[in-house]
C-alpha cells in the first residue's frame, strides 16, 4: 500500500474524516493517528511491527530514565546509558540490513562456503531507527526533555506518511505539535493537498514514466549504443528524483492536511554548483541529520589535525551515507566518491561557502554559474551511475559502454514512455526554475496558486495527468527499500 495507490486514498480518507470529526478532542486525534500508524505498518509489513513497537517502548522508557539521571545531576550516567541505548537501537538496523552481507564477505575472505542469508529487511527500519536515535541522544544533550506521553512518542516514531521513507523529523520539531489542539483550516487542507498531488504527478507521470526507459537501459547496457547508454545515466538522478521528492512532497502534503509540519527534504538540488551545496538541497534531513549527530562530533574529535581533521571526518561521514543505503560495496564507493569531491572544497575553505548571484533580467542564470551547475550535474551523473549498480564491475562495464556500439531504435512501449516522461519532466523543471527565481520558497512556482479557480484548476489537470498516465504497474518508491 503505497502512498500513490487507491489502496492507500481510501484508508486516508477515513483516518482524515475521523480526525476532524474529533477536532478540538487533542487526546483522541493522537490516539487516532497513532492506531492508523500501527494499522499501516500491519498492512505494509505486519511480522515486523511487534519488533518496531517494542523499540519505541525502549525508547520511550530510556528517554524519561536519561531525563531524571540528568535532572539529579548524574550526567555521566546520562552519557552511559544513552551511548548503551543507541547500540542496543542500532542492532536491529545492523542485523536486518548488514548481517547477511558481511557475513558473506568474511567467508569469502576466509575461503570458506557460505550458507546464503535471505533476512527480511524491516520497512522503513533507516529511518525509524534514526528518529529513535536523535530523540535519546537530544535529551542527553538536554535540548530537549523527555516526553511523558507515549502516544505522542509513538507517533513521532511511526507517522505513517512518513514512515516508510521520511522525512527523518527531529523530536523538538514534532512533538510540540502533537500537544495543541489542531483544527482544520482552508490555506493549510488547500496548501496540504497540492503538495500531494504534486508529488503524485512527480511520482506516476515522471519518475515512473522514466522508469522504463532508465531501468531497460541499466539492466542490459552491453546491448545498447553509447548514446543510449549517456542518455540513461543522464536521465536517472532526475528519475530518482522525482520519485523520491516525489515520495517527500506527498508525506508532507498528507501531513500538513492533518495539521502537522513536518521536514522539507529536497530545496531544488540540481541548481547546486557544487557537490557540497547539491548536499544541502538533497534528502536534507538525512544529510541534516549526519551533520549533527556524526560529522560535527567527529570534526570537533580531530580539530587538532586542522582541515585534514574535517577531511578525515567528511570521509567517515559519507562512508556511512553510502553504507546507510545498503549493504553493497557500490554503496560505500558512492560515499567515498562524495567524499573525495569535498577534499578541495575543504582544503580550499569553500564547503560551507553560499554561492550567491544575480538573475539576468530576473529569470535567466548567468553563464558561469550555468556553467558550474552543469559540471555539478556531471559529477553527479557519475556517482549515480555507482549508486546504481549492482556491483563495482557493473558500473565500470556500464561507463565503458559509453564507447561501444549496440542497440539504438527503441521498442514502441519503451519510447512513448520516454516520450511522455520527459514531457513531464520539463513541468518540473519549470516549476524549480520559477521557485529559485522567486528566491527559493519551496511552493512558489506552479503551486503559487491560491484563488479557488486556479487551485481547482491546478489539481484537476495534475490528478488527469496522473490517471491518464499511471497504471496498476506503478513502482514502489525506491527509497523504500531502504
Amino acid at each position: 500500500m503505497t502512498l500513490a495507490s487507491w489502496k492507500f486514498l481510501g484508508f486516508f480518507a477515513v483516518v482524515f474524516a475521523a480526525y476532524y470529526l474529533l477536532q478540538r478532542r487533542r487526546m483522541w486525534q493522537n490516539v487516532l493517528l497513532l492506531a492508523a500508524s500501527l494499522v499501516f505498518y500491519a498492512i505494509m509489513d505486519l511480522r515486523m511491527l511487534p519488533m518496531l513497537v517494542a523499540m519505541t517502548l525502549m525508547f520511550y522508557g530510556a528517554g524519561l530514565w536519561i531525563g531524571n539521571l540528568k535532572n539529579k545531576g548524574a550526567a555521566n550516567a546520562a552519557a552511559w546509558l544513552t551511548r548503551a541505548t543507541v547500540v542496543v537501537g542500532l542492532l536491529p538496523l545492523l542485523y536486518f540490513k548488514y548481517y547477511g552481507f558481511f557475513y558473506s564477505e568474511i567467508c569469502t575472505m576466509l575461503g570458506r562456503e557460505s550458507v546464503a542469508l535471505e533476512l527480511l529487511l524491516p520497512m522503513g527500519i533507516s529511518f525509524f531507527t534514526f528518529r529513535l536515535l536523535s530523540y535519546a541522544i537530544e535529551v542527553n544533550r538536554g535540548t530537549l526533555e523527555p516526553t511523558r506521553d507515549v502516544v505522542a512518542f509513538g507517533i513521532y516514531v511511526m507517522f505513517f506518511p512518513t514512515l516508510m521513507a521520511g522525512p527523518i523529523d527531529r523530536p523538538q520539531q514534532l512533538l510540540p505539535q502533537l500537544a495543541v489542539e489542531r483544527r482544520g483550516d482552508y490555506g493549510v487542507l488547500v496548501g496540504g493537498l497540492k503538495r500531494f498531488v504534486w508529488g503524485c504527478f512527480m511520482k506516476v507521470c515522471v519518475a515512473d514514466q522514466l522508469f522504463v526507459f532508465v531501468d531497460v537501459i541499466f539492466a542490459q547496457y552491453s546491448e545498447w549504443s553509447g548514446g543510449m547508454v549517456v542518455l540513461a545515466a543522464l536521465l536517472y538522478p532526475l528519475q530518482l528524483y522525482a520519485d523520491f521528492a516525489g515520495y517527500s512532497h506527498m508525506a508532507i502534503g498528507l501531513s500538513s492536511m492533518l495539521g502537522l509540519k513536518v521536514a522539507e527534504n529536497f530545496n531544488r538540488p540540481f541548481f547546486a554548483q557544487n557537490v557540497a551545496e547539491y548536499w544541502r538541497r538533497w534528502h536534507m534531513s538525512l544529510t541534516s541529520w549526519l551533520t549533527d549527530y556524526v560529522f560535527i562530533p567527529l570534526n570537533l574529535s580531530f580539530r587538532n589535525l586542522d582541515r585534514w581533521g574535517t577531511v578525515l571526518a567528511c570521509v567517515v561521514n559519507f562512508l556511512l551515507v553510502g553504507f546507510w543505503h545498503g549493504a553493497n560495496w557500490t554503496y560505500g564507493l558512492f560515499g567515498f566518491y562524495y567524499a573525495l569531491l569535498f577534499v578541495p572544497l575543504i582544503l580550499r575553505g569553500r564547503m560551507n561557502k553560499k554561492n550567491k548571484f544575480k538573475w539576468r533580467y530576473g529569470w535567466l542564470l548567468p553563464p558561469a554559474v550555468l556553467l558550474r551547475i552543469i559540471g555539478t550535474y556531471l559529477l553527479i551523473v557519475v556517482g549515480q551511475i555507482i549508486f546504481r549498480s549492482v556491483s563495482v564491475p557493473d558500473a565500470i562495464g556500464f561507463m565503458a559502454q559509453v564507447f561501444n556500439n549496440g542497440k539504438n531504435e527503441l521498442p514502441p512501449y519503451m519510447a512513448h514512455s520516454l516520450a511522455a516522461g520527459l514531457l513531464c519532466l520539463a513541468v518540473v523543471v519549470v516549476n524549480d526554475w520559477m521557485e529559485e527565481c522567486r528566491g527559493g520558497k519551496i511552493g512558489d512556482g506552479l503551486l503559487r496558486a491560491e484563488r479557488p479557480v486556479a487551485v481547482v484548476a491546478l489539481v484537476v489537470v495534475l490528478v488527469a495527468l496522473v490517471l491518464f498516465l499511471g497504471s496498476s504497474t506503478t513502482q514502489v518508491f525506491i527509497y523504500q527499500k531502504f
